[in-house]
């Protein structure tokens, strides 16, 4: 099982299980430089997925792998969005920060750059499975 509330962006699956969903973002037009950031948290802070996308016309899809979940415990956990405009690289190709906190939605970008947060945390809810793969 694998749902998401287009409404709320809370996720339910089973652990183990794969899935995947797909953001739209909108409010400005992103560029090829830009990344969105998805960062997946459990309660005590401890990070269990992030990854940087490059959109697509506006939309990142977001993929679960069977490694990734089966070893979660069951319960909720917080994922959010962050959109990075103009981020700066290490000398790895790594995406290392973005500057600035204009809101994704303003007219003027920095040439530093912006981060922005479109909403606020989701939740990302484990059932527990009976069997294992």
């Amino acid at each position: 099982m694998f749902n998401v509330d287009e409404s709320t962006g809370r996720i339910d699956m089973h652990r183990g299980d794969t899935g995947g969903f797909t953001i739209t973002l909108t409010g400005y037009t992103l560029g090829e430089n830009d990344r969105v950031l998805i960062t997946f948290r459990s309660a005590n802070g401890t990070e269990i997925k992030k990854a940087y996308y490059q959109p697509v016309n506006n939309q990142v899809t977001v993929r679960f792998r069977n490694p990734e979940t089966d070893y979660l415990a069951a319960g909720d956990y917080q994922w959010d969005v962050r959109v990075i405009i103009d981020p700066v690289y290490d000398e790895n190709g790594n995406v290392v920060e973005g500057t600035g906190t204009e809101s994704i939605s303003s007219s003027e970008i920095t040439d530093g750059g912006a981060v922005s947060t479109p909403r606020d945390a989701m939740t990302l809810h484990i059932r527990t499975t009976v069997g294992q793969i």
